[in-house]
């Protein structure tokens, strides 16, 4: 991929933040393998944050859901913040990057298990939206959090910056909307 090669998080870096100097890195370790070392090493602290914002909501709700805006929110507010963060501001990107170019063996290993669990939250919290309706919101979902992660903001024109309430707002619209009969087409 080349996003590794050529972004922070990539390439030199990349090796240098598994602490092994780039030349032996480069002859002992494939390009994928330096990929999910970074993504490992920054991925999962990012998604253990995610799960325990859902635990605390889970057990907060008790028996009931909890708000689906209190989903959203924990599933959103951990990478956007990170985003602000210069010194993770060009991995935000690079997560975003990897989801926009649909590494599906990658997205799964890395987010997969963080993505069933928010998926069956807000099904908890929208029990009456049908589960493959469910899948296609989550997947809009992610496609706005990846672009918004890439920082284009500047190609709409648009200022100021991208809150998780805004982000919170528009995708709870997007899952509350009513289920379009299928049909033919």
């Amino acid at each position: 991929m080349r996003a590794i090669e050529d972004r922070d998080g990539g390439g030199k870096e990349a090796w240098k933040r598994l602490r092994v100097p780039a030349k032996r890195a480069a002859k002992r370790y494939s390009k994928q393998e330096l990929l999910d070392a970074v993504l490992t090493r920054r991925i999962e602290p990012l998604n253990r944050e995610r799960i325990t914002l859902l635990d605390e909501l889970e057990r907060s709700a008790g028996d009931g859901a909890p708000p689906l805006e209190a989903i959203l929110s924990a599933l959103i507010e951990p990478p956007l913040r990170l985003s602000r963060d210069p010194s993770f501001a060009t991995f935000v990107k690079l997560m975003g990057r990897i989801y926009a170019e649909g590494d599906v063996p990658l997205i799964r290993r890395h987010f997969g298990t963080t993505a069933e669990r928010f998926m069956s939250a807000v099904h908890r919290s929208l029990p009456d939206l049908p589960l493959e309706e469910l899948r296609w919101r989550a997947h809009f979902t992610i496609a706005i959090l990846a672009h918004t992660l890439l920082g284009t903001k500047e190609i709409m024109g648009v200022a100021g910056e991208a809150t998780t309430d805004r982000l919170v707002t528009f995708i709870s619209a997007g899952f509350r909307a009513p289920a379009e009969a299928r049909s033919g087409a």
